[in-house]
């Protein structure tokens, strides 16, 4: 059985637009929004047409706009929780990408450094130092 993509894309947002706090269910929305263009331009109309290779080109084509690869994980995300609740749901048989390794992008969580006071006060303290001319605080 052959199934849209729209249609499964339509019957996931009106299911998380009842079930899922709004702030995800407009996550969603959007990164569905950026599936549709993608599938769109590259005329790919049916679940069962998705295949590992148009995960890499969907990555590639993110990567082209300058995207952030957070957000291209979000979009990754996405993609497999829909599919994932389509199958759930025996909208589809099952999930095409299921068994395609796709890597997600490894990301940072640096939190940046702070300055204590005492920080400032030693950073003032050595620039002083090297410039003792210059009494003004920074």
């Amino acid at each position: 059985m052959e199934t849209e993509i729209e249609k499964v894309f339509s019957r996931y947002l009106e299911y998380a637009s009842m079930y899922k706090k709004r702030k995800a269910w407009i996550r969603d929305k959007s990164s569905l929004g950026i599936w549709r263009k993608f599938f769109l331009a590259k005329e790919i109309f049916l679940v069962e047409s998705l295949k590992k290779w148009v995960i890499t080109e969907f990555i590639s084509w993110r990567l082209s706009q300058n995207t952030h690869k957070r957000t291209i994980n979000t979009d990754l995300i996405t993609i497999r929780k829909v599919l994932n609740w389509a199958e759930e749901e025996e909208i589809i048989a099952e999930n095409p990408i299921k068994t395609a390794k796709i890597t997600m992008f490894k990301i940072k969580n640096e939190i940046p450094r702070i300055l204590t006071k005492e920080d400032i006060f030693l950073v003032e303290t050595i620039a002083k130092s090297m410039n003792p001319d210059r009494q003004k605080r920074f």
